[in-house]
């Protein structure tokens, strides 16, 4: 299987959606000054209209794709592939009422953005289920693959793309629709070989973040399950995510550990820690012994779950020092109390130079 032609096959899709998007667009514009009923009945019907149109013309490309990719195989039986039926109306126009309530709101504008992911989401379901229904029922030995398109993918995404290639069958022809968000470029890409390969979709190594997290799932005493498993790949890998956490669950989710009584780390001192104490370019004099951010967030909440000793500071009121042996090496978390709220101000190791304060 060659990627340029599955590259090809992205930007065919990705043109009729952006195609899509605009004619939207384009047609709200023309509502402006309409009752806010009217816009929205109408902006309903073209919105449905645009999910049929163009769900159609992609399942016409999906079905070329499959075509082609088992033209370049070694596959000598005859097949002429199928198109798969749209998303069903009913679902759509569920859809769009939901969106459509943001036309009452004070800003109405947005319901373009919302309907956009929608748009995407209902015009790719039909070259996928096409591409997927081909592949059960096609005689020849057919596998398919859930492929993220970029270089970066979501944690859902990553999750489910990481089962690899699965070998198709009638029994696995039961739609792959629902595991598909708004905005998703995720492709179904078919492969004729008994061991498929493509240029930049490495399963393996998605497999091997999935476990990760779902390990460190269990080991917090969770269930495994799909939303708990996202949820901790974001944490683990925030900068290889497009939805990576800013500032990691664990620091202030009490159903993953974090201290009762605690309010959740706040984005700027989480910023703050790492600015100054990640190795190896903190800017403070001490670093953590780890550049994972994660292990960093771990650390942290195992101090305050967990203190050897706590420590008011005298000369700062409401300020407590909590310090944590961990693995031969000391930390220390710092929490102030204010208007009995008590909240994170800094976590650091530290320096010769300083064993109580963050220098």
């Amino acid at each position: 299987m060659k990627r340029a032609d599955v590259d090809a096959y992205r930007a065919k899709l990705d043109k009729a959606v952006e195609e899509a998007q605009g004619k939207l667009a384009g047609a709200y514009a023309q509502m402006n000054g309409w009752p806010t009923d009217q816009k929205r009945d109408a902006l309903g019907d073209v919105f449905a209209e645009l999910c049929r149109q163009y769900g159609d013309a992609v399942g016409v490309t999906a079905s070329d794709f499959y075509a082609l990719i088992r033209s370049q195989s070694s596959e000598t039986s005859t097949y002429k592939p199928v198109l798969a039926p749209n998303v069903p109306a009913e679902q759509v126009r569920a859809a769009y009422s939901y969106s459509a309530k943001q036309l009452y709101t004070k800003q109405p504008d947005k319901i373009l953005k919302s309907l956009n992911g929608r748009l995407r989401r209902y015009v790719e379901y039909t070259a996928r289920e096409t591409v997927h229904v081909n592949a059960s029922r096609d005689r020849a030995r057919t596998f398919w693959a859930r492929v993220p398109s970029g270089s970066i993918t979501c944690a859902w995404c990553l999750m489910l793309a990481s089962r690899g290639w699965v070998y198709a069958t009638e029994q696995t022809a039961g739609g792959v629709g629902n595991e598909f968000h708004n905005d998703d470029r995720c492709m179904i890409i078919p492969s004729f070989d008994d061991s498929p390969e493509l240029e930049g979709y490495d399963p393996d190594a998605m497999y091997e973040k999935y476990n990760q997290a779902r390990d460190e799932v269990l080991s917090d005493g969770l269930e495994p399950t799909d939303k708990n498993i996202a949820g901790r790949l974001r944490d683990m890998f925030p900068d290889e995510l497009k939805d990576g956490s800013e500032v990691p669950s664990i620091l202030g989710d009490a159903a993953q550990g974090w201290p009762e009584g605690i309010q959740p780390v706040k984005p700027r001192i989480w910023r703050h820690v790492l600015t100054r104490h990640l190795p190896p370019d903190g800017k403070a004099a001490s670093h953590f012994h780890t550049d994972s951010k994660y292990e960093i967030s771990k650390i942290i909440r195992e101090t305050l779950s967990n203190p050897d000793l706590v420590l008011d500071k005298s000369d700062w009121v409401g300020v407590r020092n909590y310090h944590k042996m961990i693995d031969g090496n000391e930390y220390i978390v710092g929490i102030i109390e204010k208007n009995g709220v008590s909240s994170v101000t800094t976590a650091f190791p530290p320096s010769p130079m300083n064993r109580r304060i963050d220098v």
